[in-house]
């Protein structure tokens, strides 16, 4: 039996950025759920953004999710300048559709640009 290789994260800190995209999405939620995702944004994510998430599939490699309960936290992490950029929090039943996820590659298409 093989074991999982362990992930060593990447060592922050990480400067956080929420897009006008995910505050939006933020306003829908209940203030409790939204106070936990906040904290996560703020502490996990600024740490080891590798480490407590994961590539999204179909977004090759682009799209980073982490998963706080029903919830997806969907960011571009750009390991180079030490940032994340939360683009979407989406309730896990709508974030896999296929406009979604186009949606978001769009969004980290534009963060990434050059010229921006």
């Amino acid at each position: 039996m093989e074991s999982t290789p362990q992930r060593s994260p990447t060592q922050g800190p990480f400067s956080v950025k929420i897009t006008p995209q995910a505050k939006e999405d933020l306003e829908e939620i209940s203030s409790g759920v939204t106070s936990t995702l906040l904290h996560l944004i703020k502490d996990k994510l600024s740490r080891a953004p590798d480490y407590f998430g994961e590539p999204l599939k179909g977004t090759s490699g682009m799209v980073w999710k982490t998963k706080p309960g029903k919830y997806r936290v969907l960011y571009l992490l750009q390991f180079d300048k030490k940032e994340v950029h939360v683009l979407a929090i989406k309730n896990r039943d709508s974030v896999y559709r296929p406009d979604q996820l186009q949606t978001l590659i769009k969004l980290a298409q534009e963060i990434l640009r050059p010229d921006r």
